[in-house]
């Protein structure tokens, strides 16, 4: 009887508490008043504003809170409820905060909006680059990527594929306090990919069409490193080895399954010969893979071998289940590892993923046709100049602006990577140099003038010969003419 006298409650209970976690409801718990910033306008043109009001006290990376956003740009000012909650893993130690925002209307439904010619979608990532001294290491990295890499095997069906992101810089204040140099960018989901929605069929069962995994954790772990992992997963757990199930939903009640990831690399770790060579295009995206891996090599991109990318299926339901590669948080690159210690041009990442080591034992070709790939992007978008051209942009952008300084006067005094803008442009320009003249050697490429400066060649110490075959000191006073270092003729 008792039990039937608390059940009423009970109900009532449960619908209370989901009212107050809806997004209206945490917009009106929360709301806080709009704070009046004098903003400068100066620049805006290139580099917009965009306000943030919130309680700081309740600000944290768990749960969303309430909050409004002003845009501002040169030709309107726009204002937004939204929901906002600190984001990033290693990121969180560090005083200024990444931000990840959600829009709604006055009603509390979803609202989708698109700012600086991206995307319409209501959930937004500001990226502090609090632990990049450049402030653009992700951004160069990603706008590299979308350049040169081939299209995605599903983008002829869906021309609006985007196998990255996109982001624009702009400047923030929150509570009224300028906080910096943030970059606005689009997410990496389902909607920006374009894979397929799953489908609920008429007797309420469903079937799995596009799958999206986010690689997030590859310490001590396999499957991120595509190695077999023989323990079974969970399949009502979203998490998996280092990996986490992006889309569909589990924790909306949404249908998941591991199979297909784990097929995938089942084939990739248990097939050898000419089995895995006829047949290993049929699982992954080669095209896109190899793009990959040369990417990792060039930025030396250590912290995305095991971790910050995604994999995903167009389509299970297709006879096409290539499985896709998306990079994401590209900022230890480019000559800084993660706590932004510099790392030397010539280091080593020939341990590219268990992908790399089993298509280069059993995939005829394999080196050759990464070597002729790299051949054609350093005759083109990865020249040095053209390397040199995607910072210098952003460099004088940044420069030109004032916003370096801006920025550099917000958080020299705190545990912020931020120091002046011309050393950290040349040693970018200086790393750039050095790696390309150490890969050069790796993919076997000469470049079209076949004459090198030797002065950097001297700092790594290859062995030199003269045309006789002799080996020669660079260093020497007598050492002078034509002579043949690695696979290049140099100058002394």
């Amino acid at each position: 009887m008792k039990a039937l006298l608390l059940k009423p409650f009970l109900i009532m209970f449960c619908l209370i508490m989901a009212a107050c976690l809806s997004p209206l409801a945490i917009m009106a718990q929360g709301k806080e008043p709009h704070v009046e910033v004098a903003i400068d306008t100066t620049w805006m043109a290139e580099l917009p504003v965009i306000e943030l009001t919130y309680n700081e006290a309740r600000f944290n990376s768990n749960t969303f809170i309430a909050g409004q956003m002003v845009y501002h740009s040169t030709d309107s000012i726009c204002r937004f409820n939204c929901t906002l909650r600190r984001r990033g893993g290693t990121s969180l130690d560090y005083d200024k905060p990444n931000y990840a925002i959600k829009f709604y209307d006055e009603d509390g439904n979803s609202l989708d909006v698109g700012f600086l010619g991206m995307r319409k979608d209501n959930n937004w990532i500001l990226d502090g680059m609090a632990a990049d001294h450049a402030k653009m290491r992700n951004r160069v990295s990603m706008d590299l990527w979308l350049d040169y890499s081939h299209p995605p095997y599903h983008q002829a069906e869906k021309p609006k594929a985007i196998n990255g992101y996109r982001g624009k810089y702009v400047e923030v204040y929150a509570n009224g306090r300028y906080m910096g140099l943030f970059c606005l960018m689009e997410r990496v989901d389902r909607k920006q990919l374009k894979v397929k929605k799953f489908v609920t069929e008429e007797d309420g069962s469903s079937s799995h069409r596009g799958l999206v995994y986010k690689v997030i954790n590859g310490k001590q772990t396999r499957t991120p490193y595509f190695y077999w992992q023989q323990i079974t997963p969970n399949p009502a757990s979203s998490y998996y080895d280092g990996v986490q199930c992006e889309y569909p939903n589990v924790k909306d009640g949404e249908p998941w399954s591991w199979d297909p990831l784990r097929k995938n690399i089942y084939y990739l770790a248990g097939y050898t010969g000419t089995t895995f060579y006829y047949y290993i295009g049929k699982y992954f995206d080669l095209p896109v893979f190899f793009d990959f891996m040369l990417l990792l090599d060039l930025l030396y991109a250590y912290d995305n071998v095991g971790k910050n990318y995604y994999c995903w299926y167009y389509d299970q339901s297709s006879s096409d289940q290539r499985l896709g590669i998306t990079p994401w948080d590209l900022d230890a690159t480019w000559g800084r590892d993660v706590t932004a210690t510099r790392v030397s041009p010539t280091s080593d990442l020939s341990n590219k993923t268990n992908f790399h080591t089993r298509m280069s034992e059993h995939y005829k070709g394999y080196a050759d046709t990464l070597s002729t790939h790299y051949a054609e992007l350093r005759d083109s978008l990865w020249s040095e100049q053209s390397l040199l051209g995607y910072f210098d942009r952003y460099f004088d952008l940044l420069g030109r602006t004032g916003a370096w300084e801006r920025e550099l006067e917000r958080w020299k005094d705190t545990n912020c990577k931020v120091r002046e803008l011309t050393p950290e442009q040349e040693y970018i320009h200086e790393w750039i140099h050095e790696r390309l003249i150490y890969l050069d050697s790796i993919y076997g490429y000469i470049p079209p003038a076949a004459i090198r400066d030797i002065e950097a060649d001297k700092r790594k110490e290859v062995p030199c010969y003269d045309l006789w075959g002799r080996r020669r000191q660079p260093s020497s006073s007598r050492s002078r003419g034509l002579f043949i270092q690695g696979n290049r003729v140099v100058s002394f």
